[in-house]
């Protein structure tokens, strides 16, 4: 089922993971930063943060023991904001064997033939565990670096990237990155029924922005900045296991991190960056940003009790989870000029920051129980309930959990699955940090002086807002053929209700005149937004008899809506047509949602070769997300956009169909009590040009509407904006005892 990760709730060790903020760098490393990171400098449209409420760390891949995932109906154990999903990390713990690893690997695009991409990766870790007193307290730790460059024609299209970025010895990267992590775990025995763990995890990833293309106009435009994140977490657990039988087991769970995520820039007067379609003029994408600093704060604790009887496994649990962000800004101007306006007709526009120095929290209280009822040999029935308390938007909320699983007969052959349960989205801070921000000042240069167009905008948040409500529902088949391959179908459902959505509650009509002239946009957050996502999934799974297997799976989906997460940030065009023009309302948006895909396929394998080698292939087919045509005009000298549908409603209009086929080949030499793995890892083997994004554009006016005098029909309407990676190779070497 596709969710946005926005509605997953990430935890390691148990403990919350969640960032709740309205700024977001942790996956600054990652190649899902196409281009660069973003600086997050404000909520809404007054920030453009550009992925928010993901996990608040990343961690050590050397230090995962295991990662438990549930995407369909979760426990009234979980809720803190997972309608989507759970994700558990769970870390990796020393023995009374002492146990440690090296790997390196190493990526490149020029180990293969024909690759059209720069990218070159570099990751070391190594990781040691092993005993401090014997079967008493035990010690884990690792460590790694990874250093990732990626070229700039590895996600920008032709038109986007000017003939000057091309040059190869102007150093330029798409994306830049370090990124260290560090895990330490202590696990203490005090008894056979008591055990105590604790873990750190540092993170410390910083991006050198003054090597990316999309921060430049010019070369001479360059100037340094820099982006830094840093987090420290920590988390002590306790598992005691008493009661005559043994049958009780109480883990408690206190843990916290501390983060900070600065930029640096040299750039007093930051710029909106085009590329000029018009012209054909050296223009790059991006915005210059202006310096500022965050500060975050987690602080969890969680009690949660089992029993276990003959009959039922049940589980009691409460805790608390909170969430500070501190922000500081400095005063800015942001100017811009329109591709293809002319200077000496039109002035060029500004947006005047005054200083930001605010605070804000969150606490998440919650409490739950359920259990797992064995009616008899074949029915198995789960129950719960969770309640939780949102003190930012001072919501309560109540839901019931409820699933049937039945094996028709009582050998695991035939059995069937239903369940229903409400959940509800968790709140950030985007919204309520706008709020708390000086109001914003737009206006015109005009011979070099500042001169307002309007009262400052302000941001509102709905006094009577909620959290998002989401009703999910399972109904599921799965059988066994022989001993070793099994079938099944699943139909999942979840239908959302009051999901986040911004509006403009003053908003200014052609001429520029607004219901109150005395403040200019009035940012509104609240609850218009809803959307119907089905899913039938169909999964096959085969185990050979020498230990190989192959998986496969198709799912069609129904995904509507209007409303993705970008309507919160304000970043989905529809709610910038919404928030802007007024011509579009949320009631009158509704179509496929932008993450939906119609059409997937999976298929994978792990295949045992003679001489000891291992073959694992993954293929990965889609019929591809969607976008949406449009036309937009401008009211000149006032600049506000009039947006209209082309083509068709809400992102009526398929990218074009995503293919992507990796695969491993390893194989492990035994030497004595140590391993040799080699492996050898290909990337997108087809090279097949994924298109992630298109140009819905069809044509725009400065002056008047669509097809009066001046009309302009973009050249580059329905064209490919952004790519995903092409064909690359790994090899990677890990020694371990």
């Amino acid at each position: 089922m596709a969710v946005a990760a926005t509605t997953n709730d990430f935890l390691l060790d148990g403990a919350e993971n969640n960032d709740k903020s309205d700024l977001n760098y942790e996956d600054i490393a990652s190649v899902d930063i196409l281009g660069g990171p973003t600086s997050s400098t404000g909520a809404g449209l007054a920030g453009q943060t550009f992925q928010v409420g993901t996990a608040l760390q990343t961690y050590n891949l050397d230090a995962v023991q295991e990662v438990q995932v549930s995407t369909s109906l979760m426990a009234a154990e979980f809720g803190s904001g997972g309608s989507g999903g759970v994700i558990n990390v769970i870390t990796r713990s020393g023995s009374n064997l002492l146990a440690g690893s090296v790997t390196v690997q190493e990526q490149r695009d020029a180990w293969v033939k024909g690759s059209t991409q720069s990218i070159k990766r570099d990751i070391a870790s190594v990781s040691l565990g092993g005993p401090i007193v014997k079967d008493k307290t035990f010690f884990f730790v690792s460590f790694e670096g990874d250093d990732h460059k990626l070229g700039f024609d590895f996600s920008q299209s032709s038109y986007e990237v000017p003939d000057y970025l091309r040059n190869p010895n102007s150093n330029l990267t798409a994306n830049d990155t370090k990124r260290k992590s560090a895990t330490l775990k202590l696990t203490q025995n005090f008894s056979a029924s008591n055990t105590l763990t604790l873990t750190a995890n540092y993170v410390d990833e910083q991006a050198n922005v003054l090597d990316t293309l999309f921060r430049t106009r010019q070369l001479s435009d360059a100037v340094p900045e820099f982006y830094h994140n840093k987090s420290l977490s920590g988390i002590v657990r306790d598992i005691s296991v008493f009661g005559a039988t043994q049958n009780m087991t109480l883990e408690s769970i206190l843990n916290s991190t501390s983060a900070d995520r600065d930029f640096t820039s040299s750039n007093s007067n930051p710029r909106e960056l085009f590329y000029d379609v018009n012209t054909g003029a050296d223009y790059a994408t991006g915005t210059n940003s202006p310096s500022n600093t965050n500060t975050i704060t987690t602080l969890g604790w969680s009690e949660k009790l089992t029993l276990a009887s003959a009959n039922s496994f049940s589980k009691f649990g409460v805790g608390l989870d909170y969430f500070k962000q501190r922000t500081q800004q400095v005063p800015y101007l942001s100017l811009y000029l329109y591709p293809g306006a002319d200077p000496t007709l039109y002035p060029e526009e500004y947006l005047s920051e005054a200083a930001t120095n605010l605070t804000a929290s969150v606490t998440d209280a919650f409490a739950f129980a359920q259990t797992d009822w064995f009616v008899n040999s074949k029915t198995t029935l789960n129950l719960g309930l969770r309640f939780g308390h949102d003190n930012l938007i001072k919501d309560n909320t109540i839901e019931p959990r409820i699933g049937l699983a039945y094996d028709a007969s009582g050998d695991s052959r035939h059995v069937f699955r239903a369940g229903f349960g409400i959940y509800h989205d968790r709140s950030n801070l985007v919204g309520v940090t706008g709020a708390l921000r000086s109001p914003e000042l737009e206006g015109n240069v005009v011979n070099g002086e500042y001169i307002p167009s309007g009262g400052p905008s302000i941001v509102e948040v709905a006094p009577n807002i909620k959290l998002p409500t989401i009703y999910k529902f399972i109904l599921g088949y799965q059988q066994l053929f022989g001993q070793h391959t099994t079938a099944g179908v699943t139909l999942f459902a979840n239908l959302s209700r009051d999901l986040f959505y911004t509006q403009d509650l003053n908003r200014a009509d052609a001429n520029g005149n607004r219901p109150n002239p005395a403040v200019g946009d009035i940012t509104y957050y609240g609850n218009f937004g809803r959307s119907d996502v089905y899913d039938l999934e169909f999964e096959f799974r085969h185990n050979f008899t020498n230990g190989s297997l192959v998986r496969a799976s198709y799912t069609y989906e129904h995904a509507y809506g209007n409303s993705a997460f970008d309507f919160v940030s304000g970043n989905d065009p529809i709610n910038y047509a919404s928030y802007q023009a007024g011509q579009i309302q949320p009631q009158q948006v509704w179509g496929p949602l932008s993450y939906s895909l119609e059409h997937n396929l999976k298929l994978s394998g792990v295949f045992l070769l003679p001489l000891g080698f291992q073959f694992s292939p993954i293929v990965n087919w889609n019929s591809g997300g969607r976008y949406f045509w449009h036309t937009s005009w401008y009211e000149l000298p006032t600049y506000y956009e009039h947006f209209a549908f082309y083509g068709g409603g809400y992102n009526e209009q398929k990218i074009g169909s995503y293919f992507d086929m990796d695969a491993r080949v390893a194989k492990n030499f035994k030497l004595g009590a140590t391993s040799l793995l080699v492996y050898f890892d290909m990337f997108n083997i087809a090279d097949h040009q994924n298109v992630l994004s298109r140009d819905g554009l069809y044509a725009y006016n400065y002056g008047a509407p669509i097809g009066a005098a001046g009309t302009t029909y973009n050249s580059t309407f329905a064209a490919p904006q952004f790519y995903g990676p092409r064909r690359s190779a790994e090899l990677g070497v890990r020694f371990s005892f």
